[in-house]
């Protein structure tokens, strides 16, 4: 199956980079590096500091039409770019900003052939969503050792076990309504290692949405897929809110005033 690409933006709307319309053409900068400092020591190096470099992706978009290059100028302009980059069977990602060059339509070819350059303001990151079991459980449920070593498993009602690669990762929680003064708590071997909580009710066929990724980052109430207000201003304080999954195995657990809303979560495991 050939690589696939794809972008999306603010809105949600998903722009296909395949197609015979316009698609995208010759991609370079889809590795993956890193910048070393080095302190010479005599005849050997020591590795003072090491920094992932900016993900930098160029190729060429090829266009049929100047309708085909209009509509796809309305789309970017909409902003919140990310690009998505299937190799062979999982999408990767990368929030990021674009420059696209204008060119006029060769008689040759009778296409428009841009230059376009995606600055990565992520690092690529994989989309993973779990959602908890219809099983109920006990206030006091521990975390368990599963042995999924790149897999996310279910967990009991109310709980989401997630088995995370060797980084630390950004997560979208959505919680469903009808829930009242909702609560997320990060178990790691039993043990709460951070929580957050907010003082708000969510009505039925609305949503609270926690995301933790800085380019996206809130605690808001949603209508669908719409904003609806923003609920940073009613959560607890004395909370961690908005912190990152660890590496390894660790366990979300989720309840309300009511019991266990129905939740799940997307987990951006880096990559």
């Amino acid at each position: 199956m050939p690589r696939r690409f794809q972008l999306q933006n603010a809105s949600g709307t998903v722009y296909d980079l395949n197609t015979v319309g316009h698609y995208f053409y010759e991609p370079d900068g889809l590795g993956w590096g890193e910048e070393t400092t080095l302190l010479r020591l005599g005849e050997t190096y020591l590795v003072q500091e090491k920094v992932v470099e900016q993900p930098v992706v160029s190729g060429q978009i090829v266009f049929h039409t100047y309708e085909e290059y209009n509509s796809f100028l309305r789309f970017i302009q909409v902003g919140g770019l990310i690009l998505g980059y299937m190799p062979i069977s999982t999408w990767r990602y990368i929030s990021c900003t674009i420059q696209l060059g204008k060119t006029e339509i060769k008689p040759d070819t009778n296409r428009l052939i841009c230059e376009v350059v995606f600055s990565g303001t992520s690092q690529w990151y994989e989309r993973v969503s779990v959602q908890p079991s219809s099983a109920e459980i006990p206030q006091d449920a521990k975390l368990y050792n599963y042995k999924y070593p790149y897999t996310y498993a279910q967990g009991d009602a109310g709980t989401i076990h997630i088995v995370n690669g060797s980084l630390s990762s950004y997560f979208r929680l959505v919680i469903n309504g009808l829930t009242e003064n909702p609560v997320w708590r990060l178990y790691v071997n039993g043990e709460v290692q951070a929580s957050g909580a907010i003082s708000a009710s969510i009505p039925l066929g609305h949503s609270l949405v926690v995301n933790t990724r800085p380019s996206s980052m809130e605690i808001a109430e949603y209508d669908g897929e719409t904003f609806y207000r923003d609920l940073y201003g009613y959560s607890d304080f004395s909370t961690e809110r908005l912190f990152m999954l660890p590496p390894g195995e660790s366990m979300l657990a989720i309840a309300d005033d009511n019991g266990t809303p129905t939740a799940y979560v997307e987990v951006y495991r880096r990559v």
